[in-house]
């Protein structure tokens, strides 16, 4: 392409057409050689085979505006879900090429993903031109790649360019889009959602996809009773959660996590310098409320529904209008208060007359609930502990006042209702809980007395189901049967038999092996599955099979690079840490190619007493990178 004036974009861009006639010829002229270079690119690549599926091009100006760069972008013919594209860009900056994604039309999984997207890349893009004469900037989200002479780069050399930017492009595709991809023998088993059971732990070695497959697993679940041929599977977690809200929680667990965490537990908050105590839902007592009313919804008629709904409208509006209008109620005795804020559990009073609080009082959402739907007139606040609270709690509180200074006013106040054949029956979702490391937590501090009630028999909707008090809200708590909960457990940080006792007997376990068949065989001449599979043989046979190294170690690699990289700081450090001082076992597993990777370290020299020790066996790795495919095949 020939040399441009690129100070025309800065200068120019977004300036009306008309009001700059002279410069009008030029901006076409720079058009017209941006697309020649593009269509010149299009067929080097159809040359040698390469095949785009689609070509969309940008424009020179935008209703009557100069543009502010230029862009036209492809597709390949693989891609069928998605905006990823493949780009020419030319701007201020200069002349790129790159991945993206279209972010004017995104479809809901690249929306939830986009970040993890761009993430991957700029790492793919950033690999796969790492060493290479071309220099690699982001630009935006975007990883862009600028030969080093920027705009004299020959046509020979933007067409490779462009062709090394499609195996980064087809690995984000395989990654984020494309379910078709390998399927193992694991996923056909969890697959088979009915035969699931409502505890599951996928457990293995480091890096066989336990956390990965757990979108899968919950995918699955969520669509039990429809088809997943024309549902995308969502990427990543956030995706899942997005796709379906309220039905997906996430959590890692380990050593510092509690009981007061997961379940709930007492927090300090302060408001304008005021300390108040609360107690904080944690996120299995929030999903699992959440799974117990859609179980419950889902057992009414349509009438009892549209009267739930109807409430729940008339609630919302009385409290936003409580707050928003600075509304003031009466107690018993004449005394004033008013509602100051609210959240899903607790609305906060302000009552100058509770000096003992800084006349601060929270009121449980579901309590305040229980006495409005009630139709008991009631005439103090010990009317209302003897019919709503008198088997949960013990005496009349001093939330029960305030209660009473609610309920007449919630009782006249009307907003438009839903009418009763206007409302459709709830249907029974299934919600998922995904535990990761599950094994790295104290599961008898983090469950609790809750640890019976997650048993299949124990839950909420089935025979022999069981309810608690919480020992915080003293709440009734149950685990409904619509719950499901999977865990991940890699057996390289403790293993199966160190399990609690009491969570193995309540949980299914799947084990997920490492698996070379998803690894490529052949890097620059390295067998890489054969690879894999005679060093795990070998830690099978000096550790045990939960020390294995799992295929997503050696997954996506795309030249020796990549091979080396793996090794130096992922296949190595496991090993040393498997292995931790015993250098010969580690020298074992890499077999004939030990002294390529470690050398032997000499003490002799150091110590000048004859006593000394002399014959310390210690090792050093060598520098990885100077490595090449002989040496990697002499591991197997």
């Amino acid at each position: 392409m020939e040399k441009i004036d690129l100070s025309l974009f800065s200068d120019y861009g977004g300036l009306k057409i008309n009001d700059h006639p002279s410069v009008h010829a030029e901006y076409k002229k720079i058009w017209a050689s941006f697309n020649q270079l593009f269509e010149d690119i299009l067929k080097g690549l159809e040359t040698e085979t390469i095949h785009v599926a689609s070509v969309k091009k940008g424009l020179w100006q935008n209703s009557g505006y100069f543009s502010r760069y230029f862009w036209n972008r492809f597709y390949l013919p693989f891609q069928t879900k998605g905006t990823l594209l493949i780009y020419l860009n030319l701007s201020e900056h200069g002349l790129r090429a790159g991945i993206g994604l279209n972010d004017s039309s995104l479809t809901d999984m690249e929306k939830a993903c986009s970040e993890s997207i761009y993430e991957a890349i700029v790492q793919e893009v950033g690999l796969a031109f790492n060493g290479s004469q071309y220099k690699v900037s982001i630009y935006g989200n975007n990883s862009g790649v600028t030969p080093i002479e920027n705009m004299d780069a020959d046509l020979v050399g933007w067409i490779d360019i462009f062709k090394g930017l499609l195996q980064p492009y087809q690995n984000i595709y395989s990654r984020f889009y494309d379910r078709h991809c390998e399927e193992s023998n694991m996923q056909t088993k969890l697959a088979n959602t009915d035969m699931m059971s409502l505890n599951t732990i996928l457990y293995g070695p480091p890096g066989t996809g336990k956390t990965f497959n757990t979108v899968d697993v919950a995918w699955q679940i969520l669509n039990k009773h429809e088809s997943t041929e024309n549902t995308t599977r969502p990427g990543c977690i956030q995706a899942l959660k997005q796709a379906y809200p309220g039905q997906v929680e996430f959590v890692t667990f380990h050593q510092s996590f509690s009981y007061e965490d997961f379940v709930e537990g007492i927090q300090a908050k302060t408001n304008d310098g005021r300390i108040s105590y609360q107690v904080e839902s944690g996120v299995f007592k929030r999903i699992a409320k959440t799974a117990l009313k859609n179980l419950e919804d889902s057992k009414k008629s349509k009438y009892e529904v549209s009267k739930s709904l109807n409430f729940e409208k008339r609630f919302d509006a009385f409290i936003a209008q409580a707050i928003e209008e600075n509304t003031l109620f009466k107690k018993k005795k004449g005394n004033q208060f008013r509602i100051v804020s609210s959240d899903e559990e607790r609305i906060i009073i302000e009552s100058p007359d509770t000096p003992s609080s800084n006349g601060e009082v929270q009121l449980k959402v579901e309590d305040l609930k229980r006495v409005l739907q009630s139709d008991y007139q009631f005439k103090s606040a010990s009317d209302i502990h003897q019919q709503i609270f008198i088997n949960k709690y013990k005496y009349t509180s001093q939330q029960d006042t305030y209660h009473l200074g609610l309920v007449n006013e919630f009782r006249n106040f009307n907003i438009p209702l839903e009418q009763d054949d206007e409302t459709a029956s709830v249907q029974l979702n299934p919600h998922v809980l995904i535990i990761d490391e599950i094994n790295r937590g104290n599961i008898s501090r983090i469950f609790g007395e809750l640890i019976t009630l997650i048993e299949t028999s124990k839950r909420a909707g089935n025979e022999e189901a069981i309810e608690v008090t919480l020992p915080y809200s003293k709440e009734p708590f149950s685990v409904p049967n619509n719950l499901y909960i999977i865990g991940t457990m890699n057996t390289a940080d403790r293993s199966l038999a160190l399990m609690d006792t009491a969570l193995r007997r309540r949980f299914d376990f799947i084990e997920m092996m490492p698996q070379p068949g998803l690894v490529t065989d052949d890097i620059e001449g390295v067998d890489v599955r054969k690879m894999l599979e005679v060093m795990n043989q070998r830690i099978e046979a000096l550790y045990d099979r939960e020390h294995t190294l799992g295929h997503a170690f050696l997954m996506n690699l795309k030249d020796l690079n990549d091979l080396r990289h793996a090794f130096k700081n992922k296949i190595l450090p496991l090993l040393e840490e498997y292995f931790y001082d015993d250098w010969q076992k580690i020298r074992w597993v890499l077999g004939a190619s030990a002294d390529d990777f470690y050398q032997r370290q000499s003490y002799a020299n150091l110590f000048t007493d004859s006593d000394a020790p002399n014959d310390v066996e210690k090792f050093q790795r060598k520098n990885i990178d100077d490595l090449t495919a002989v040496h990697f095949k002499a591991i197997y």
